[in-house]
């Protein structure tokens, strides 16, 4: 984004394309010492973005399994 917004107005938001998590969420997937060749598994993945995180940080993982409960 070009200007800060209110969340409500983010594009993509209503529609369910993209979904918001401050750095509190995100921090979580900084002091993981990931390395090539690794397994991880995410068991608490919905909505994706600290899985995505993990995927940008270090894309050389064997496998990255994102699970989350579906209600």
């Amino acid at each position: 984004l070009e200007k800060a917004r209110e969340v409500g107005q983010l594009p993509g938001l209503a529609e369910g394309r993209v979904s918001v998590q401050d750095a509190a969420a995100q921090c979580v997937a900084f002091p993981l010492a990931l390395g090539p060749g690794q397994r991880v598994l995410d068991a608490c993945a919905a909505p994706g973005g600290k899985t995505a995180l993990i995927d940008e940080r270090q894309p050389d993982l064997a496998a990255l399994w994102a699970l989350d409960m579906y209600e």
